[in-house]
């Protein structure tokens, strides 16, 4: 009988200690928890995504822009052409803007025309070396992402005898390619018709 009682006191005192372990374990790592300053429930939480950083940004970039009315006539040229809307690098590597070649450099986000709510549609302006001013159409969809691109002007200061305009109306674009090189001036027209997806189809 004695022998019963002496191990029912040694489970007794087993089971009381590892209570209090477990306990001491529970109140140690709520501490813990407590100091970095997060619970179990914050492995499930994530910072907002860097694309969806950059997608506030484009629209806020957009937004920020003169938008303008039709018919709209684009003849900038090196005199006029730093007049108007924002520089921002990052925007255009962002978009992956698609160049003449990889001199462009001194880029301008000039404007946006409002061809219709699928789609936003913006001009950039660049220098293709110090001679050369390409201006060029952008349409882009909801992400971001290009849709289509069309360069609708030119200007070069070299010889002068070179130039496009474009004229925006509101479904469609027309490039007017000017060459000065013989005495009477010559040109050909070529007009792109602005789809709801944002795509330029030719005519």
């Amino acid at each position: 009988m004695k022998v019963i009682l002496i191990l029912l006191t040694i489970i007794g005192g087993v089971v009381t200690l590892s209570c209090s372990n477990t306990g001491k374990q529970a109140v140690a790592t709520k501490e813990v928890s407590e100091k970095i300053g997060r619970t179990e429930t914050d492995e499930g939480i994530q910072e907002p995504t860097v694309s969806g950083h950059h997608r506030v940004e484009e629209a806020n970039i957009i937004k920020s822009l003169p938008v303008k009315n039709f018919v709209i006539i684009d003849s900038t040229n090196f005199d006029n052409y730093q007049e108007e809307g924002v520089s921002d690098d990052a925007f255009i590597k962002k978009i992956k803007f698609q160049t003449s070649n990889s001199s462009a450099a001194h880029f301008r986000i000039r404007y946006s025309v409002p061809f219709s709510k699928n789609f936003s549609a913006i001009v950039i302006t660049y220098r293709d070396g110090e001679h050369e001013l390409i201006t060029t159409l952008v349409t882009l969809d909801k992400d971001g992402h290009i849709i289509d691109q069309l360069d609708i002007a030119y200007d070069e200061v070299a010889e002068s005898a070179f130039s496009k305009v474009g004229k925006f109306e509101k479904d469609r674009i027309s490039v007017q390619s000017w060459n000065y090189m013989n005495e009477v001036p010559t040109h050909e027209e070529n007009v792109f018709l602005v789809l709801e997806t944002g795509r330029l189809k030719p005519l």
